[in-house]
């Protein structure tokens, strides 16, 4: 089945020019990054590239037959590079993802890291070029103010910085929202990050025709999780995932069980009450996305992706960027732009604002500079998108599916 979606052209020289602005004032903001920590003299320059130095390592250790599950060789691998991870540890993702940074595995870190980040702005063009061909009405105002904004969403400054692997992810969640090879680009990210699988859910709205597709997409996902790792007979360690819901004090997480984490709440198990939350939460949303199997698929995935990005445990703000496909789906979906603009900003600014808390917070060494509801503001931004994209597919009108539409032109 093809989504209406996948009617429309996959890149438009409006969107392709919006991903380019995107991209350039990306670049410039890390740049600005770079400047401010660097002028503030900060050994390592406060973790830059930072998650990235856990792949090139993962990806070399492989290389070696070793396994980057082992927290003390990841460590030496580290170490005799010359490069560290500031929280430390031992790899903490299905070996896929090692696999793919094999290559840049072999290049010394600091050249593999500049490869890396040029690979991440160019998906940065391409997924904010996807998510904006689409809008044909938009006007050439509201397309940069888009494109200003993703590129300077505070999740996607830290990515760069950071080294995360978001926006190579980007552009696979852009195609699959829009309906273009959904199976293969959820079960891919899925084997990456894990939580965008929430969204195999969506092909719930093409009916019967959406339950081998549904199928299809989980065992795909199951096996590019899996597979690299049996081929390669190494397995993280026991416990690793059950260790992700417990509590979670470190200042850039912005999940469920970090907001419970750092809220005075004596006595309160932080585990229970995060898969508490998350389950009623989820069984909310998938409630809501069966009981409107009739709305389209871009807005069932939307509400399914911010949901991943809420109720992953112990989930990073840089791991919020897949926000960006939820906000773009708010916002041209809206019937009113001008009620439709004002959310969208509150949610981005709320989110963007967690990087100014947390930036304020290294400036002071580390002390806590709000209270635990603040130092968890970028999650709450998260919480309001998604009671705004539930609203949002609760009211639309249902769905014209293409069977339906070639029966009528057939009549």
């Amino acid at each position: 089945m093809t989504s209406p979606e996948r009617a429309d052209r996959l890149l438009t020289r409006a969107g392709i020019l919006s991903g380019a602005l995107s991209c350039v004032l990306a670049a410039a903001a890390l740049g600005v990054a770079l400047a401010v920590v660097a002028a503030r003299g900060r050994p390592n320059l406060d973790g830059l590239f930072n998650d990235f130095y856990d792949y090139w390592a993962a990806g070399r250790l492989l290389a070696r037959g070793a396994s980057p599950y082992d927290p003390n060789l990841m460590s030496h691998a580290l170490t005799s590079a010359g490069v560290h991870s500031v929280v430390g540890g031992a790899y903490s993702y299905p070996l896929l993802l090692a696999e793919l940074a094999r290559p840049l595995a072999a290049l010394p870190p600091g050249l593999a890291a500049a490869v890396f980040t040029a690979g991440s702005l160019g998906a940065l063009w391409l997924g904010v070029a996807l998510l904006l061909s689409p809008l044909r009405r938009a006007t050439p105002a509201q397309l940069i103010g888009l494109a200003t904004a993703a590129a300077l969403f505070a999740p996607v400054v830290g990515t760069l910085y950071f080294g995360q692997v978001n926006l190579y992810l980007l552009p696979l969640l852009a195609l699959a929202a829009r309906g273009v090879r959904p199976g293969a680009a959820i079960a891919t990210t899925t084997a990456v990050k894990l939580y965008p699988g929430a969204t195999a859910l969506a092909f719930v709205t093409r009916g019967r025709g959406g339950v081998r597709p549904l199928l299809l997409t989980i065992a795909a996902a199951l096996g590019l999780a899996v597979l690299p790792n049996a081929i390669a007979g190494v397995w993280p360690a026991r416990g690793g995932m059950l260790a992700m819901l417990g509590p979670d004090p470190f200042w850039s997480n912005q999940s469920i069980n970090g907001l419970l984490s750092r809220l005075p709440l004596p006595g309160v198990q932080v585990t229970a009450a995060m898969v508490g939350v998350c389950v009623l939460l989820g069984g909310v949303v998938a409630a809501l996305v069966v009981s409107r199997r009739d709305r389209s698929w871009a807005g069932a995935f939307a509400l399914l992706l911010c949901y991943g990005v809420v109720a992953a445990p112990k989930n990073s703000l840089w791991n919020f960027v897949p926000l960006l496909v939820a906000l773009v789906q708010w916002w041209s979906a809206g019937r009113r732009e001008v009620r439709a603009a004002w959310l969208v900003g509150l949610s981005w600014a709320l989110v963007s604002l967690q990087g100014v808390v947390d930036a304020a917070r290294a400036l002071r060494d580390g002390q806590p500079v709000a209270a635990g509801a603040l130092a968890s503001v970028g999650l709450l931004g998260a919480l309001l998108l998604l009671g705004m994209l539930a609203h949002q597919l609760v009211t639309a009108p249902p769905a014209v599916r293409d069977v339906d539409r070639q029966r009528g032109l057939a009549a």
